[in-house]
């Protein structure tokens, strides 16, 4: 998706200056509408506008914002590597912490694009079900490998066409999927 609005992508940009391009820090939309001369109903529409487009998202009640991988690509700026991108999960029964690892940072930035991915409601219930049967899993002392295979895998069957590439690239090196 492209952001062809000029102030919206202005608002964007400063947003990823002020958090530094990670994704886990937040600005105040307002300060960003401030050092960009907007007045804060200006701020907070255009802040709502990335929201709904997928490019930032909302962290608190009281205005602080964050910008998503959409963002940044929108900005045409290189996504770090997340911890787990190159991880394949092996053929042994309980996952290993390393294992764990990855699927935590797979969920966690899975998490954050699924609003921006324009998925019909049930593509986006059957998804979220997927996601919330992860978690159930993962809460086992003793979480298997090919449960959570044939579930990473049912993700990725059912975001195939949502032309995400760098999540389908994730999920696909994750269970080894082609």
């Amino acid at each position: 998706m492209e952001l062809d609005n000029p102030e919206a992508r202005a608002f964007l940009a400063q947003l990823f200056v002020i958090t530094g391009s990670d994704m886990d820090n937040q600005a105040s939309m307002y300060d960003i509408g401030d050092a960009l001369g907007l007045e804060k109903t200006e701020a907070g529409d255009l802040a709502q506008m990335l929201f709904v487009q997928g490019f930032a998202e909302l962290k608190t009640l009281s205005g602080g914002i964050g910008i998503t991988q959409q963002g940044l690509a929108a900005l045409g700026e290189k996504i770090k590597a997340v911890d787990g991108d190159d991880h394949v999960l092996g053929s042994h029964r309980v996952l290993t912490q390393e294992d764990r690892d990855a699927i935590d940072a797979l969920q966690k930035s899975t998490k954050q694009m699924v609003p921006g991915l324009g998925l019909e409601y049930e593509q986006m219930e059957e998804l979220m079900i997927d996601m919330k049967t992860i978690d159930v899993q993962m809460l086992s002392e003793k979480p298997k490998t090919s449960v959570i295979r044939e579930l990473f895998l049912s993700l990725h069957h059912n975001l195939h066409d949502c032309g995400e590439a760098i999540l389908l690239k994730r999920l696909s090196a994750l269970v080894g999927a082609q």
